[in-house]
């Protein structure tokens, strides 16, 4: 398909890796309006980087500011590599005193980035701020951050207890300044990677119960009333293991060809090669989530997010950074 006749879809996410340092910000594209097929922009290479808080970047989100000003990318501020790398002592550490902010980018255009900023976002009883996400509130004209953080009690101060993780939202009119979090989603046990939708008057939630014990619910599709209501119903549980052991990093987009169906990937990590695999629905309220025939994105790509794009924005990514690896996975 042309480019002429398509302006597809820019996936924004991060790649892991056991040898290299390759926690950056990577650029994928739709190959044209295919949802389920990715190519990797820049010759394959890191788009940006961080050299503050960590050094290292995860689990990126892109907002399409409503202003119409451009961009606005937030990610995890964690370095993984090189750093006990994935030892459950390393973990522990990372997620009761790791970072408790995160790393922005500010953009008009999706090529040129305005230097990385780092932004406390929760509390000091939180052991992290993980997986970052955003949703525009239309009744506040303000956007919803939201991400995950283990939580210790004001007899806790060094993060020594036992704890679990929550899903924390905060409120933000320029992603510089933001609320005083509060909670929205503790089921009482670990829960991480939440992403929300809107979708014919209701709120779609994703998150992944944190778990690897027999009865867990897995990753988890719910709805609700709104954003903070207290009716969320679960549609759907352990979505993606019929085929994966486990799988986190939900990303839900509109397919913008096909009316009411929606997409889904996940990033599954037990099972080599690692990263994203792809669900569909033609019905979001139905909870009933089907794999997508011939999806395909490059090897462990990772944790990120979904923005569709223009044609312009198509044409402006095509210069400055091409086409380059295409995946046969």
């Amino acid at each position: 398909m042309s480019i002429e006749q398509t302006s597809g879809y820019l996936l924004v996410h991060f790649v892991e890796s056991s040898t290299t340092h390759m926690e950056k910000i990577y650029f994928s594209r739709s190959q044209g309006n295919d949802p389920t097929r990715w190519e990797r922009l820049n010759a394959g290479h890191a788009v940006l980087e961080s050299h503050l808080g960590t050094g290292g970047v995860r689990d990126p989100h892109i907002v399409r500011r409503r202003d119409g000003s451009g961009f606005t990318l937030m990610a995890t501020d964690l370095r993984v590599w090189e750093h006990g790398h994935h030892t459950p002592e390393s973990w522990r550490h990372w997620t009761s005193n790791g970072s408790r902010s995160l790393v922005l980018w500010d953009s008009e255009d999706l090529v040129t980035w305005s230097a990385p900023r780092l932004k406390e976002v929760a509390p000091p009883s939180a052991g992290m701020a993980w997986a970052p996400k955003a949703m525009y509130d239309t009744v506040h004209q303000e956007y919803l951050v939201f991400w995950s953080s283990h939580l210790y009690g004001d007899d806790d101060p060094t993060h020594t207890q036992p704890s679990y993780s929550r899903i924390l939202a905060s409120r933000t009119a320029d992603f510089h300044t933001f609320s005083t979090p509060q909670t929205v989603l503790d089921t009482g046990s670990s829960v991480i990677d939440m992403c929300a939708i809107e979708a014919d008057g209701k709120v779609h939630r994703f998150f992944k119960e944190d778990s690897f014990r027999e009865d867990s619910p897995g990753l988890c599709h719910e709805v609700g009333d709104h954003f903070f209501a207290d009716d969320f119903l679960r549609l759907a549980e352990n979505i993606g293991n019929d085929r994966y052991r486990q799988v986190e990093g939900p990303v839900v987009f509109p397919d913008r060809l096909v009316s009411g169906r929606w997409h889904l990937m996940v990033d599954q990590y037990m099972d080599e090669p690692q990263g994203y695999v792809g669900l569909y629905t033609d019905r979001i309220a139905s909870g009933n989530w089907s794999w997508s025939p011939g999806f395909s994105a490059p090897e462990s790509t990772k944790h990120g997010s979904v923005l569709a794009l223009s044609r312009s924005e198509w044409e402006r990514l095509d210069h400055a950074f091409g086409r380059s690896e295409s995946s046969s996975r």
